[in-house]
């Protein structure tokens, strides 16, 4: 079933790609239910997202500035898949694929593609 108005649990460590995406998934149909800036933050709030509904995850793969393996992404997408495997989970990275993610969606593709990716999840 395609979420046409998906419930969303947005992670990234950028402010401003968290405010874009949010207003651009929003426009477009999406809610954008609970964010989260950090690994630790995301974490966190995983518990919580049967409860909210959730049912599509957009992560960031690189969640530090220092760091530009995918681990945090993936770390995030293992511990939703164990705790909400209904939920879809979409890698929404710069540069490199989130392991795990249902499908991926990279940052330079634009939000226009990214809210036709949530749409499909």
């Amino acid at each position: 079933m395609s979420p046409e108005k998906a419930k969303i649990f947005l992670v990234d460590d950028d402010d401003d790609i968290i405010r874009n995406c949010s207003m651009f998934l929003e426009k477009n149909g999406h809610n954008v239910v609970e964010v989260a800036g950090s690994l630790q933050e995301a974490l966190l709030k995983i518990p919580t997202l049967a409860g909210l509904k959730i049912n599509v995850a957009v992560v960031d793969g690189n969640l530090s500035g220092h760091d530009a393996s995918g681990d945090d992404g993936e770390i995030i997408t293992e511990k939703i898949k164990s705790q909400n495997p209904n939920i879809k989970v979409i890698g929404h990275s710069l540069d490199t694929d989130v392991r795990g993610a249902d499908v991926n969606c990279r940052k330079v593709e634009g939000l226009k593609n990214l809210s036709k990716t949530v749409t499909r999840a």
